[in-house]
């Protein structure tokens, strides 16, 4: 949700795009979002349930939770920007950064993966959370927990499995690798094609669509649950992600809002004002070379423009 205040600065700084009206609106509706947010993660340390999430036994993590999304936020707006200058003026391909990422992204996990696995966390204690419990949740035969683990994947999991868990896992793995590689190439592509805010809120439509299918699907489950506090961060969540959805048809101009001025700088307002003004200072001119057709082609040309205003303005 940061994500569009930070993208809508640096487009701002980068490429000189104003912010109007109905973009302050649509800001305002986010910020909303932001605060049902934060309501969810109360309700949570009220709730007190600490194998749910680490800032429900230690609150004061919500501190730096929020410092290191913010970080996040930033970084990732500015990808998302910086890639759109790189479309733009250097004619970079979606190919082309897809397999730059997908190098890039396969050198770092075997790096991590690798120092993680002779980086033991600790041992788990039964039914007792430590903050280390909730980062490395590998856990080995003996108890020993690690953020991961290659040799417990391959040892332990691998290597005691049938035929059939395997070649399932292959198929599974190679099935999953094409469809991230395809979300992440049609991702560059909508901002290539469109703007940065079209990816920003994808997220929001995909988790306000599995939001409400969950709930259809388990609405049984949801409406006897006696867990009053699950209810409504449910519902928070569903309201939240829809306010999400609603900021980005406004912002995006899908939703257009013709009242209180909220269309007047609309992209196809504003250009079909510099289509008006084009015409009107073609008639003037035309005016100056012929006076004794100018009073008649102001006129049309008022009676065409005072049409044509409250439509479009």
């Amino acid at each position: 949700m940061a994500e569009l205040y930070f993208a809508a600065y640096l487009c701002l700084k980068i490429f000189k795009s104003e912010i109007y009206k109905h973009h302050y609106l649509a800001f305002g509706i986010n910020l909303i979002s932001v605060f049902l947010v934060l309501l969810k993660a109360i309700l949570t340390i009220i709730e007190g349930k600490e194998e749910k999430t680490l800032y429900a036994k230690y609150w004061w993590t919500i501190f730096i939770a929020s410092i290191l999304s913010l970080i996040y936020a930033f970084f990732l707006s500015y990808i998302f920007v910086y890639l759109k200058k790189s479309f733009y003026e250097y004619f970079i391909s979606s190919s082309y950064i897809l397999l730059f990422y997908g190098i890039i992204g396969l050198f770092v996990t075997l790096c991590f993966s690798t120092i993680f696995t002779f980086a033991p966390c600790g041992k788990k204690i039964e039914n007792t959370f430590e903050i280390k419990d909730y980062i490395c949740k590998v856990v080995n035969n003996e108890n020993q927990t690690y953020i991961d683990n290659l040799k417990i994947y391959f040892k332990d999991n691998w290597e005691n499995s049938d035929y059939d868990t395997k070649r399932n896992e292959i198929l599974t793995n190679i099935f999953q690798s094409f469809s991230f590689a395809i979300y992440k190439y049609w991702s560059y592509k909508i901002i290539e094609s469109l703007n940065p805010f079209h990816r920003i809120f994808a997220g929001s439509f995909y988790y306000f669509f599995q939001q409400t299918i969950f709930i259809i699907v388990n609405s049984n489950k949801i409406i006897n649950n006696k867990e009053i506090y699950l209810k409504y961060k449910i519902y928070l969540d569903l309201f939240s992600d829809f306010l999400n959805v609603l900021t980005f048809l406004i912002y995006t101009e899908i939703v257009e809002l013709n009242f209180c001025k909220f269309n007047y700088n609309l992209r196809k307002n504003i250009i079909l004002r510099g289509i008006l003004n084009d015409s009107n200072q073609y008639k003037l001119d035309s005016y100056s070379l012929n006076s004794e057709n100018g009073e008649e082609e102001n006129e049309k040309d008022e009676e065409k423009s005072n049409r044509l205003t409250p439509f479009y303005y």
